[in-house]
């Protein structure tokens, strides 16, 4: 890690992970500990939205910055490149529809709202390359970059090394977007440049597009973190949902359930809703918290089988910090904000 020139704070954190897993924590939480989240914290966007919303919506929109998570190879698809750069309509690729979607919305409001991707070391060039001749607000890049770390072989403990080094090493999960852009520096210049909201979203899901009445309801309302959610469906019953635990609004992963209890989890009338991964912070909240101590995001030990080997990959969820402010509120969208594309 120190080799790679990675930061002192990240060792540190990817030091604790490892010494969790080797000391067995499973990541299960006690289901005599989970609630369901009370009625005031998960509200219907229809029913709280307004005109004086959308109003005050549209004049912070020079204050917001919407974040795509591009660091993902379209794996699934059979690919070894940028899902993002995969045409899906009209020849165009997912990334040039959200750019295209952001230049809408400058036009349409008047206004000068960023794009900033969260690439990985894999996706980066073809990324910025792609959107050579996308307009960004003077001062600011296009993209920030996530770290890695070493996968674990499962046998030894050890970091995985391979003859092909590229492969001995794997992106931490999105929950890196806090500290990729608080060790980067740009989180600050954020703040000091006067941005005050992120609005953060997975980047094949073009229906993710920025909502200026949400935008206003929640800057009046003082929340500091919401998570857009939607009803469950039967196709829904892995996604993560909201719950309350230890007196907290918490993201509660199908990975984090005692077996026992997984028709619990999937049930619709206890845990109505599921998380889109459509994310609005405070950019001032989320830089103070930071500075003071690392958010406690709950561990995902991600096992896999590289060149034959049996590895982890030790990750973290960027919904998970959901839990780590008072201010956080669920918003309960329907599915035209919800549309991922996840084969061909």
């Amino acid at each position: 890690l120190r080799a790679a020139r990675l930061p002192r704070r990240l060792i540190d954190e990817f030091l604790g992970w490892t010494r969790r897993d080797r000391e067995g924590e499973s990541g299960k939480l006690p289901w005599g500990e989970i609630e369901p989240p009370r009625a005031e914290e998960i509200v219907d966007l229809d029913e709280v939205i307004d005109e004086r919303c959308e109003a005050r919506g549209r004049r912070l929109l020079d204050a917001l910055v919407c974040i795509r998570l591009n660091g993902g190879l379209g794996t699934t698809m059979k690919l070894s490149r940028a899902k993002s750069l995969v045409p899906v309509r009209e020849g165009l690729s997912f990334l040039q529809l959200v750019a295209l979607q952001i230049e809408r919305l400058r036009r349409r409001y008047g206004c000068s709202t960023p794009l900033l991707l969260m690439n990985s070391y894999h996706t980066r060039a073809d990324s910025l390359a792609a959107l050579a001749q996308f307009e960004q607000p003077a001062g600011l890049p296009l993209d920030f970059l996530q770290h890695k770390v070493p996968r674990i072989a499962r046998a030894s403990g050890r970091p995985l090394a391979l003859a092909d080094e590229e492969q001995s090493w794997a992106p931490p999960g999105h929950g890196d977007i806090y500290l990729a852009l608080l060790l980067g520096g740009l989180l600050e210049r954020l703040v000091q440049q006067g941005y005050r909201w992120a609005f953060v979203s997975n980047v094949d899901n073009l229906a993710a597009t920025v909502e200026p009445a949400l935008l206003g309801y929640l800057d009046q309302s003082g929340v500091e973190f919401a998570m857009e959610v939607t009803p469950k469906t039967s196709a829904d019953l892995k996604g993560g949902t909201l719950a309350r635990c230890r007196g907290r609004l918490t993201l509660l992963e199908r990975a984090q359930v005692e077996p026992e209890h997984l028709a619990d989890f999937e049930d619709f009338r206890r845990l109505p809703v599921f998380n889109t991964n459509n994310l609005w912070w405070r950019l001032d909240a989320m830089l103070d918290r930071l500075r003071r101590r690392a958010l406690e995001l709950p561990l995902i030990v991600n096992p896999k089988r590289v060149t034959g080997v049996e590895v982890v990959q030790l990750e973290t969820a960027m919904g998970a910090a959901i839990g780590c402010f008072e201010a956080a509120r669920g918003i309960r969208v329907g599915r035209r904000r919800f549309a991922p594309v996840k084969a061909t």
